[in-house]
Order: structure tokens, then C-alpha cells, then sequence
């Protein structure tokens, strides 16, 4: 399994493109996918995370283009193209199965805007169930639990 410092050096440090504060929790948290399911595959995905016991029902898969053997890299660039274009995407937030036995090996949470003590804030990326994932967003996103409580969390649990 890829560890999440390796996804993570995949990425550049900090989301260049535009500042996402002021985001309210309205807002979709899409799910992309590194791994080459089918439509019934990708649906089951959509459907796991969603139907989820604590989910918001929040989080909305993005089927197009396919990015299975594609990087970490490729779905943030996509990303920032799409929550340019598209006002319902949440800016900062998104979901990634990296794995094909994401009920067992977990998906990836990717935030945009870890704060940190000196600007500018850091892209973070950490491993998380696929029942937990669209909560860990909406306590992201609203600030019920901070980046660095998962991380510290996903480091006894993965």
C-alpha cells in the first residue's frame, strides 16, 4: 500500500490558485477515483461513503475524465480547474480511493488548506475509513476537528 507521505510528495506544498476561506458546509465534497473500477464499481464507491452511519450525504462522485493510473497530482489539477468552474464543489476538500480494497485499506482525504502557525497554509493528505470519510470533510470544513487530530489519528489506526 502507498503510504500517505508518499501521495503527499506528489503534491506541491500549497494550493497557489485562490483562497478558500469563507467556504460554508453546503458545499459537495467530490470522490475521484485512482483505481480503474467499472460504472457499478464506481456507483458501490459513491454509494459506501455516502450511506455511511454519521455521512452527510455530502459527497458526490466525479466520473470523468478517468484517472485510474493517473497521479495524486493530476486529480488536484483537475480539482482546481473544476471548483473554478463549478460553485457546488467544495474548494478545498476531496476524496480519493487509491486503493481497490477501500473497504479494508481506506481512501484518502485531501484538504487544500491545512493551517499552519505561518502562512502560506499546506496541502495535507491522510488516510481515513470509508464510512468516516465525508464526516472527516464536514469536520474539516467546519472546524469541529483539525487536520493535524485525523493525521495524529490515522497514524494508530493505518
Amino acid at each position: 500500500m502507498t503510504s500517505t507521505k508518499e501521495l503527499e510528495d506528489t503534491l506541491p506544498l500549497h494550493d497557489p490558485h485562490q483562497d478558500c476561506s469563507g467556504v460554508i458546509a453546503s458545499k459537495q465534497y467530490p470522490i475521484y477515483s485512482l483505481v480503474a473500477f467499472n460504472d457499478h464499481e464506481l456507483s458501490q464507491l459513491e454509494s459506501d461513503i455516502n450511506k455511511a452511519e454519521d455521512s452527510t450525504h455530502q459527497s458526490v462522485l466525479i466520473k470523468r475524465p478517468n484517472f485510474s493510473g493517473s497521479t495524486l497530482r493530476d486529480i488536484f489539477e483537475h480539482h482546481i480547474q473544476l471548483r473554478n468552474e463549478n460553485k457546488d464543489i467544495h474548494p478545498s476538500l476531496f476524496i480519493v480511493a487509491d486503493q481497490r480494497d477501500y473497504q479494508a485499506k481506506g481512501i484518502l482525504i485531501v484538504d487544500l488548506q491545512v493551517m499552519t502557525n505561518d502562512p502560506p497554509n499546506v496541502i495535507g493528505v491522510l488516510r481515513c475509513g470509508y464510512a468516516d470519510a465525508d464526516l472527516y470533510c464536514a469536520n474539516l470544513d467546519i472546524g469541529n476537528v483539525s487536520f493535524i487530530d485525523y493525521k495524529e489519528e490515522e497514524q494508530s489506526l493505518w
